[in-house]
């Protein structure tokens, strides 16, 4: 990810964090979502109806509410309204970031273990893309949304990450997972179904009754019931329906006022130029969304999963090219050597 660096200021969208003189300032998620937009911007003139539309949405809210979040903004970089060193008010038309940005490459988060995934495999070389789950979480239990996309090959990790999750939440968060199935005939709305029978026991739809509109209300009255965010997780989306994309849509248009964490996972290589989930994720663009393609694991990765096994960790990679379910699949076949082709 990037640093939008200005003065004595770093704006850190990998770890959502603002930063003065090297001290993080604490920041409200739409006072950041508003000085990212403005800082994404320099020199340009940023209308009213512009920031509202990026920050809130479809939410109506009054300009008072932008006025107090660029109070905050100012303050959390060390201007003010008097002042306007940073930024400036264009009256009767909006703000205008007046400084140089300089964009930077932000420091790699780092590659660890983590927790192991259900199967009992540990996750090696996932560190970033966990980093970015957590730091998601974080923001949607301020009440801002965020969907983190997940693309990858078949066998590559992007259900081993859910499970993760759902075991790394520790009762911060109420997880529910759905998952699209490989049909000639696409069951309707399967990833949703796989999950009304929890929005249901918050007084959500019965499945037979599920409309986007319904499902991001029993969202939210799941949320207030358990005074949690909640974390949604649609798995292979490459294979959904017209109506489980349609809820996408719904919910993406609607993510910065939701205490939600959606989770989007497909298969990169299965989605042709006129795939309808490919003009999907064109849709999902800014701040909150964030986009990760999970590559094959390096040889050290391979090592670390051979390792205390017999298995040369060099063969094993040039037998699985580093895909992390055949290369489990391997050590887990205990035979203590590569089969030959």
């Amino acid at each position: 990810m990037a640093l939008l660096a200005f003065h004595d200021v770093e704006i850190d969208l990998d770890r959502y964090e603002v930063r003065r003189a090297g001290d993080v300032v604490s920041i409200e998620p739409q006072v950041f979502d508003v000085l990212v937009h403005l800082a994404s911007n320099p020199g340009r003139l940023v209308t009213k109806e512009e920031l509202l539309d990026s920050v809130w949405g479809d939410r109506f809210v009054s300009e008072s509410a932008l006025t107090s979040r660029i109070k905050a903004a100012r303050r959390s970089v060390g201007d003010d309204g008097r002042r306007q060193r940073i930024i400036a008010t264009v009256h009767g038309r909006g703000y205008r970031m007046i400084v140089p940005v300089d964009v930077r490459a932000g420091p790699r988060p780092a590659e660890v273990a983590g927790d192991p995934a259900r199967g009992g495999e540990p996750l090696v070389e996932r560190g970033a893309v966990m980093a970015d789950l957590e730091r998601a979480l974080d923001a949607a239990a301020g009440g801002s949304g965020r969907i983190v996309c997940i693309a990858g090959e078949a066998g590559i990790g992007k259900t081993a990450l859910v499970r993760w999750m759902e075991d790394a939440l520790d009762g911060r968060a109420r997880m529910l997972v759905g998952a699209c199935d490989d049909l000639a005939t696409p069951r309707p709305m399967a990833p949703l179904h796989d999950v009304a029978a929890a929005l249901a026991d918050a007084g959500g739809p019965r499945p037979e009754d599920l409309r986007p509109e319904s499902f991001v209300a029993a969202i939210g009255d799941l949320a207030r019931q358990a005074g949690l965010p909640v974390v949604v997780a649609l798995e292979d989306l490459h294979w959904a329906d017209d109506g489980t994309l349609d809820t996408v849509r719904y919910l993406a248009r609607r993510i910065r006022s939701l205490p939600l964490l959606l989770v989007l996972t497909h298969r990169e290589e299965d989605l042709g130029w006129s795939h309808p989930l490919r003009h999907v994720l064109g849709l999902l663009r800014g701040p909150e969304v964030s986009r990760v393609t999970l590559e094959p694991l390096t040889m050290d990765g391979v090592a670390t999963l051979a390792s205390g096994t017999p298995l040369e960790a060099g063969e094993v990679f040039a037998a699985t090219a580093g895909n992390p379910f055949f290369v489990t699949e391997l050590v887990a076949a205990g035979t203590g050597s590569v089969p030959r082709p």
